[in-house]
């Protein structure tokens, strides 16, 4: 792993973020993933435009469209393949020190790891299911496996940020069935909680199966097999017997379960 680090960014922020990076690989290895991947870079940039021109160069985008991508006050972070940038000016970021920088990192650095076990594309059009996969499964599963990190680097209780998270949701609850957030553009149209809901439908999967199974299905992942089959074969169920289940947890409130 190598890092590209801005001048603005302070030595305590580059200490997190190595620290997110390294718990996020010994957590991954400690589920039984491989040790070694392919080269990731971490970018760390407070200016925004400074990071739009690396990240146009590492994602082979226009200038344009990474211009688009990196607002002052939007976008705080994004992994593919070979990369995991952290906008830390964002204010979201800055809120709650160092916790959300240690998040933000991580979160993007595991994604960058998907990217290194999958087979087939994490990314699609907005208005398709990507060959992973559902898009609320790569934001929960995100969600939670950086929610657990923290606690173990002792950060944040994974408790504390599930009371948290369930306050937000019964505060802003949403109408549509999970079912209907597997592409981008239905995930994103879904109200103002789809990374909470996909949060809570991602815990829901683990509890039924392991926080390890939420990186092994990536690996699982074949060239020429359906995701659906990957997903019952990873989680011992079809997908539409785990939305029966979603909506029963859901109706029931969320109670809290327990994570293997």
């Amino acid at each position: 792993v190598k890092f590209e680090i801005g001048n603005e960014v302070t030595e305590d922020e580059i200490r997190h973020a190595v620290m997110a990076v390294q718990s996020m690989h010994d957590y991954a290895v400690s589920l039984g993933m491989p040790e070694h991947v392919g080269d990731i870079t971490v970018y760390l940039y407070h200016d925004t435009d400074a990071i739009a021109l690396a990240y146009a160069r590492a994602s082979q985008r226009s200038i344009e469209e990474s211009r688009s991508i990196w607002t002052p006050d939007k976008q705080s972070g994004r992994g593919g393949e070979g990369y995991a940038f952290a906008s830390l000016s964002v204010p979201w970021v800055q809120q709650e020190y160092p916790y959300r920088v240690f998040r933000i990192v991580a979160g993007e650095f595991s994604n960058a790891l998907r990217f290194e076990y999958s087979e087939l594309r994490i990314s699609s059009a907005g208005d398709k299911v990507p060959e992973t996969g559902p898009s609320w499964f790569i934001s929960g599963s995100s969600d939670i496996l950086t929610t657990l990190v923290g606690e173990r680097a002792g950060l944040k209780t994974y408790e504390d940020h599930r009371e948290r998270t369930i306050r937000l949701v019964k505060r802003d609850p949403m109408e549509q069935p999970l079912s209907t957030m597997e592409t981008r553009s239905g995930f994103l149209a879904s109200g103002r909680s789809p990374y909470r809901y996909a949060s809570l439908a991602a815990e829901l999967l683990a509890s039924h199966s392991s926080a390890g199974a939420l990186l092994q299905y990536y690996a699982n992942l074949k060239k020429g097999t359906p995701w659906q089959e990957t997903f019952k074969s990873t989680f011992g169920m079809p997908i539409d017997e785990f939305y029966e289940l979603f909506e029963e947890h859901r109706a029931a409130g969320f109670p809290a379960v327990e994570l293997p």
